[in-house]
């Protein structure tokens, strides 16, 4: 009997044949579905497709715009600070209208058909950031909007702190620096902005952030302020001792010295004037040109003597400059009063020394005495009393002495005079002073009332000539 045997190779081969056949049928039936549907989604969003947050899979346009336009009626925009609601506003309240036809018509044809079996496993899409870049129109009413804004606007700060800005203040009669405050105003003119902005792109919930609060301009680590601040310290710290001669030592208390500081805000200086004034009041204390003095004329008379130019005061600007540098500086110490004119430098104003002239208008004499005795005396001239000539009166002083000078003026009618003279003493600062007058013909008497000079004590040439070498500069002259 004869026996048949199978291949097993062969077997395999005639089971493999119908099973690849089936498959490449399979995949070719799959792929031809997957095209096909793939038409539906040319007019039908692609699987997890959101706008809004909202879900418009394999909705057509019409159908999403129905759905968008559901949605945006009942839209409720927050306005939210820290988790709490503060301000509301519906979109039924703004009558809020969008073109979401044009807007979803030009997203359908940005997708591509063919990924929806992608999309359909992927994680839901937000196509905001498309929107974003849309020109979306949007119609509300604007009025409500305005009205809700300017709510918001006179409601929003009415309780909050407004910041301020660090600052340099006086308070219990020293500057220092007050911290600034933060506050937590809210700037509206920002939060406006987020209230547009998430109304036409239907963001319903509107954050106050960090960014939106109010914030003060100058911190206390602002270095101008810094600066400004230690330009004061220096100045409010220093300690002047203000020595006048040898009469007064005053300390400038530290009250008048801060008051003396101009501070506006953006800069750091002294008022020249309050420091000139201080000066003034203390000069005018101690100042000993000009005020009455006690006298015992040559016939023993005692008068009272007022005005004239004898004595010592204090020079303003000088000590106003040195006041004024040690404080910008900061150093403190004893600053000596700058003094001019020409005087005794005691508290005895009355003391006039023992060498001094002495002029009598009304018996029209002179007398000079030279270490507490008389030298010589003489009669004179004085001016003459018509037509403002008269001589002053008061307590003077030689403040110069020259020789061989022409004198010069205006004549009572006007015409011009210049007159040589030998010997020139001025004894003011308007040209009156003691001179030689060869001109005249006599001295005494009342030849002063019509042939007076204009002011100037007129002395025969041979009497000041002995003592014009004689008296030095700073010798006073007692006119009365």
């Amino acid at each position: 009997m004869k026996r048949t045997y199978s291949n097993g190779k062969n077997k395999k081969i005639k089971f493999f044949k119908p099973f690849f056949i089936s498959s490449i049928v399979g995949v070719l039936l799959l792929t031809g579905f997957y095209f096909i549907y793939s038409l539906n989604y040319q007019n039908h969003f692609l699987p997890n497709t959101e706008i809004y947050g909202i879900d418009i899979s394999d909705k057509t346009v019409e159908q999403a715009a129905q759905i968008l336009h559901l949605k945006l009626d009942q839209m409720n925009f927050k306005i939210i600070e820290k988790d709490q609601v503060l301000f509301s506003i519906s979109s039924k309240e703004l009558k809020l209208k969008k073109n979401y036809p044009e807007l979803l018509n030009k997203l359908i044809k940005k997708q591509n058909p063919a990924l929806w079996g992608v999309k359909t496993l992927a994680i839901s899409e937000s196509r905001k950031s498309n929107i974003e870049n849309e020109n979306l129109t949007v119609l509300l009413d604007q009025q409500s909007l305005q009205q809700f804004e300017s709510k918001v606007k006179n409601e929003l700060n009415q309780k909050r702190v407004a910041p301020k800005d660090a600052e340099i203040v006086l308070e219990n009669g020293k500057y220092h620096l007050v911290k600034q405050i933060d506050g937590n105003t809210v700037n509206f003119t920002k939060l406006q902005k987020k209230i547009q902005s998430s109304i036409y792109n239907s963001n319903l919930k509107i954050y106050i952030t960090e960014d939106d609060y109010q914030k003060p301009n100058i911190k206390d680590t602002d270095p101008n302020l810094k600066k400004q601040l230690n330009q004061i310290q220096t100045i409010q710290n220093t300690n002047i001792i203000y020595q006048v001669a040898n009469v007064a030592t005053i300390k400038i208390p530290s009250e008048i010295i801060i008051s003396w500081i101009n501070y506006d805000g953006n800069s750091v200086k002294l008022n020249s004037q309050d420091i000139y004034n201080y000066l003034a009041n203390i000069n005018k204390n101690y100042s000993t040109v000009g005020i009455t003095r006690k006298f015992k004329t040559s016939d023993g008379a005692n008068i009272q003597l007022n005005g004239g130019t004898y004595g010592r005061q204090i020079n303003l600007e000088a000590d106003y400059q040195k006041i004024k540098t040690n404080l910008l500086s900061g150093k403190s110490g004893e600053i000596k009063a700058t003094t001019i004119g020409q005087g005794i430098e005691n508290n005895n104003p009355n003391d006039l020394g023992k060498t001094y002239v002495e002029v009598s208008k009304a018996k029209q004499h002179e007398w000079v005495y030279v270490n507490g005795k008389l030298f010589l005396q003489t009669d004179i001239v004085t001016g003459k009393p018509t037509n403002n000539n008269d001589t002053p009166t008061g307590t003077f002083v030689i403040w110069n002495k020259q020789k061989n000078q022409h004198l010069k003026g205006l004549n009572d009618d006007g015409t011009k005079y210049d007159s040589f003279v030998s010997y020139w003493i001025p004894i003011d600062y308007t040209g009156v002073g003691l001179h030689d007058s060869p001109w005249q013909p006599k001295y005494g008497g009342d030849w002063y009332k019509e042939h007076g000079s204009h002011g100037c004590i007129n002395n025969p040439p041979e009497v000041i000539a002995k003592f014009f070498d004689i008296l030095p500069i700073g010798t006073p002259v007692i006119i009365y």
